[in-house]
């Protein structure tokens, strides 16, 4: 139910990320593929909303306000945020759950999931490297510790295991494989990325 109230909250970040990509000039195919996110996190609403109500539990509407006018640093902090490092870690997540999970239905749903999280987390990769071209060192050093203070905060975050009949109906790591995936993440893609 979580899962599914993250991910139809995800269908109006990336509906507001094309309007404010197309507004600030960015090209067209980023726009197109910030249109094709949100329509794949329509369909993870819904798989994972059915997932949800076969175990009982209800999804509850997202309500999403957002500023109508935000500066291109604001939608570069976001996205070096929720884009790069929790789009990113939740893509590997769902890799892993897709590989692990017990129950038939949620690796088939997630085997979907991991396929559209990992294109998404290449749009927010995408939108940072157009973003940051167009912002000074002093904001793009501003993005690189948001982004370290958001893998402390991944990391925090999975610090405790999950109950293990969670763990295995739907393929959850542990504290300690969700320290080898980050610190994966981190070694391969975050810091290598920041020091380029």
């Amino acid at each position: 139910a979580d899962v599914s109230y993250l991910e139809a909250a995800s269908v109006f970040a990336f509906e507001a990320l094309a309007a404010e990509l197309r507004h600030f000039g960015a090209p067209d195919a980023l726009v197109k593929r910030a249109k094709s996110a949100a329509r794949d996190e329509v369909r993870h609403a819904k798989a994972t909303a059915d997932l949800a109500a076969r175990w009982g539990a209800r999804v509850a509407e997202p309500v999403v306000a957002r500023s109508a006018d935000r500066s291109l640093f604001d939608l570069a902090l976001e996205n070096a945020v929720e884009g790069c490092v929790n789009e990113t870690f939740g893509a590997a997540l769902a890799t892993f759950q897709a590989e692990r999970a017990e129950d038939a239905g949620v690796r088939a749903v997630l085997a979907t999931i991991r396929e559209d999280e990992t294109r998404h987390a290449a749009l927010a990769w995408d939108v940072a490297a157009w973003a940051e071209s167009k912002l000074d060192a002093e904001r793009v050093s501003e993005l690189r510790r948001a982004q370290a203070a958001a893998i402390q905060n991944l990391r925090a975050g999975y610090g405790r295991s999950p109950e293990a009949d969670l763990r295995a109906v739907a393929g959850l790591p542990d504290a300690k494989s969700s320290k080898v995936i980050l610190d994966g993440l981190e070694r391969d893609l975050w810091n290598a990325t920041a020091a380029a």
